[in-house]
């Protein structure tokens, strides 16, 4: 790739994310530290090359400042200035907050066009002739929030050396993906759009070009198409067999560029890493997103009442707690009537059972010897999931004693 200029300014055209308001923009947007990183030739896997640095955004591709004066420990072609008019990388989550150990995430990428490998972006140019926009140096960016709720991709084209920098349109970012919903959280049954949206810098492509959108969907490195569709020829291409489940609102995407998925009623194997990906001819950017699926727990106790035989039999029962889903912490506790209460360690915890819904529960077992006077002893399965407490109680009767009010 021919060495970039010293300094690119790079216009970020509006993200369209429609499905979510974009954050509140900043007075003074932020600095973003960067990686510079490229592959080196030869060997494979090829070893990588980091090199720090800068992201200025601004709000105004003539808007100057300060920033100028870029730290001396990185290398001034690695000073990259970006305006974003629509405020989107303008957002306090891109802050970095002095002493936090999250911060953002931002990596530059050279970029190389080159057709891609799916069978449904073969119809995206006309004649199947590669651009003669083609022909320039191009880099990638991806741009995470420390809060995991904004992503960005894009794919920008910077001029060759020229000696100085300039601030003209052909030096903009072409083509950008970004979400809202980077981490979301879904309960069972329920409907979760995962947030995707593109824009294209308005008279960019050329006549005749289309665009392409696909949702795939990643598990324990297990993947699978969710959702294909040419916006060239106006159609699905290659249906899964779970595509029932999700749908894209196609008016929207043609208005506004908006490409969310809506999964319409989420299940446990729903769970897991979503790829969004956008093709243009030759180019694609894309933002994954992780959906995290979860359910407060779910206790049933048994017996319910709990009877025992009197303390002379000098014999113990049973009471199970079965407690859904597995991530959870399961405790007993017991109150005796007018006594202490305590916990109880002699809990057993049973294996895995899984459910028709595709869930998967525990069954803590707990044997009960009472003793005199102790009837009206209660005993609760306490279970903490994210944070919260959840109980079941179960009073216990010993038979042949008088019960109290």
């Amino acid at each position: 790739m021919t060495e970039i200029f010293t300094i690119c300014k790079l216009a970020v055209i509006a993200l369209i994310c429609s499905s979510y308001m974009a954050p509140p923009v900043l007075s003074v947007c932020p600095v973003l530290d960067c990686w510079y990183v490229k592959e080196k030739p030869g060997s494979f896997p090829s070893p990588c090359t980091q090199e720090k640095s800068l992201l200025y955004i601004r709000t105004s591709a003539d808007q100057t400042g300060p920033e100028q004066n870029h730290p001396a420990d990185i290398d001034p072609k690695r000073v990259y200035h970006v305006s974003d008019p629509a405020g989107t990388l303008c957002s306090s989550s891109l802050l970095t907050v002095e002493g936090a150990v999250e911060k953002p995430q931002c990596e530059i990428n050279p970029f190389t066009p080159q057709p891609a490998q799916v069978d449904w972006s073969l119809s995206l140019t006309s004649g199947g002739v590669s651009p003669a926009r083609l022909g320039a140096d191009w880099l990638s960016t991806s741009i995470t929030a420390h809060k995991k709720d904004i992503g960005v991709s894009s794919i920008l084209r910077v001029p060759t050396a020229t000696g100085q920098a300039t601030g003209n349109h052909d030096e903009a970012t072409r083509f950008s993906v970004c979400s809202l919903t980077r981490s979301l959280r879904s309960r069972l049954g329920q409907a979760a759009r995962l947030d995707c949206g593109f824009s294209v810098l308005p008279g960019w492509q050329d006549p005749g070009s289309g665009f392409a959108v696909e949702w795939r969907y990643q598990f324990r490195g297990e993947g699978r198409l969710v959702y294909a569709y040419n916006g060239q020829t106006d159609r699905l291409e290659e249906r899964s067999a779970q595509q029932e489940e999700a749908s894209m609102d196609l008016e929207a995407l043609h208005q506004t560029g908006n490409v969310s998925l809506l999964l319409h009623n989420v299940g446990v194997h729903h769970g897991g890493t979503y790829i969004c990906t956008v093709y243009l001819p030759y180019i694609l950017a894309q933002v994954a997103m992780e959906l995290e699926v979860v359910e407060p727990p779910r206790l049933s106790l048994f017996p319910s009442p709990l009877w025992s035989p009197p303390p002379a039999a000098r014999s113990s029962c049973p009471v199970r707690c079965r407690v859904l889903p597995l991530d959870v912490g399961v405790q007993w506790l017991w109150r005796p009537a007018g006594g202490r209460v305590r916990y109880l360690p002699e809990a057993q915890l049973s294996g895995h059972t899984q459910n028709p819904d595709g869930t998967y529960s525990q069954t803590s077992f707990l044997r009960v010897t009472p003793e005199s006077g102790d009837h009206q002893g209660q005993y609760s399965c306490i279970a903490t999931h994210l944070g919260a407490s959840y109980r079941k109680t179960v009073t216990l009767n010993i038979a042949g004693n008088k019960l109290r009010h």
